[in-house]
């Protein structure tokens, strides 16, 4: 029995972690026929709880082919066992499992920004008067742990896609985080483009690991904001619709140390609905009168253990592993509000990226 709970714990966590990047936008069902996006072998959608192949995969490190979620476990395509009978009418072009479906801009631009997990590395010269030797070494420094209270510190090149949103007329007031999403934007809250107390945002920090440290293993640069590009139905009225981009007078350097994050249509359900609506029936306000809205916010946070975002969290991303574009996360919200910091079973609410997806595409590639 302990196995047996432990084993599912473990597949609850690699469950957040693992969806595909190209079919994680949740219009699969349990009982689809599907092909097998790596393989191209036929099978069934099927919770991967409910899938031995997918689980003796993941025994080997090898991830399955997934298309979203049911509650918190993964919906993945189980291949048929060998010797079943399977049908060979051809499947639609556009399928739910195809890898031959149009691809959205935002899958282009993440396989195109994948390439900056690696780095060239000149190897010392052995023979004199040879040329130097060039060699692609990867440089990805994920280790799938997620950044919060309760977690773990995070390592070099572990999250180079997450940033420092700063106040004032000198870098220094950082208050809020941001999410590079393409050379010269960063993805935050709406709220985060003007501080009460210091002012508009004026700067961004990217490729750093600990700002209060210069001997860490890391890049930071300070790059000043052009323009603030608020999401054009956001208003500090209320607390809806909390998404904003930051233009960059410069493109950010992009290296192993500082690189885009991905943006797909992702839904994943931390804390159900109901949940998330009952944890703030209290905050029923002006700012929030509607309550939580499932189409464009999301709860996350821990039942049982002190798990949460906190202060100067917020802005920034809330995160899965991308598992088919190698060593890349697929931002699904952005920090909004919270009551408290790290208290068991009271979640963060998030700003839903899917709802978005339209729009920050248009704004970021308007020609694409």
């Amino acid at each position: 029995m302990f196995f047996r709970e432990n084993f599912k714990c473990a597949l609850l966590l690699i469950s957040l972690f693992c969806c595909s990047g190209v079919l994680c936008n949740n219009d699969c069902s349990i009982g689809d026929k599907c092909v097998h996006g790596t393989t191209n072998a036929r099978g069934e959608a099927k919770l991967i709880t409910e899938c031995p192949s997918a689980i003796a995969d993941l025994q080997k490190n090898i991830r399955p082919w997934g298309c979203g979620f049911q509650g918190l476990f993964q919906i993945i395509c189980c291949p048929y066992p060998p010797g079943q009978a399977v049908d060979d009418k051809p499947m639609p072009v556009d399928d739910r499992f195809s890898s031959n479906r149009n691809e959205r801009v935002a899958l282009r631009k993440c396989r195109e920004y994948a390439k900056y997990a690696y780095e060239n590395v000149t190897l010392p010269i052995t023979v004199p008067g040879e040329p130097n030797v060039i060699r692609k070494v990867d440089r990805c420094g994920f280790n799938v742990v997620p950044l919060i209270v309760g977690g773990t510190l995070a390592g070099s090149r572990e999250f180079p896609h997450m940033t420092l949103v700063g106040y004032g007329n000198n870098p220094g007031v950082w208050k809020c985080g941001g999410t590079i999403i393409s050379e010269n934007h960063i993805l935050t809250a709406g709220h985060c483009l003007v501080s009460q107390e210091f002012g508009s945002a004026t700067w961004v920090r990217v490729g750093d690991l600990n700002y209060e440290s210069d001997d860490d293993e890391a890049r930071p640069e300070n790059i000043r904001i052009k323009r603030h590009v608020p999401f054009p139905e956001y208003t500090r009225k209320t607390q809806y619709n909390d998404l904003a981009l930051l233009e960059l007078e410069r493109r950010i350097t992009l290296s192993p140390y500082a690189r885009p994050a991905n943006l797909l249509k992702v839904t994943l359900e931390l804390f159900s609905y109901r949940e998330c609506n009952k944890s703030f029936e209290y905050n029923i306000n002006r700012k929030l009168s509607q309550g939580i809205l499932d189409e464009s916010q999301l709860c996350a946070g821990s039942h049982d253990e002190e798990k949460d975002t906190c202060e100067g969290d917020s802005g920034g991303p809330l995160q899965i592993f991308n598992n088919d574009v190698y060593c890349m996360y697929n931002v699904i919200g952005v920090t909004s509000f919270g009551k408290g910091c790290g208290t068991a079973g009271q979640p963060g609410v998030y700003t839903r990226i899917s709802h978005y997806i339209d729009w920050l595409e248009k704004t970021l590639w308007p020609n694409q």
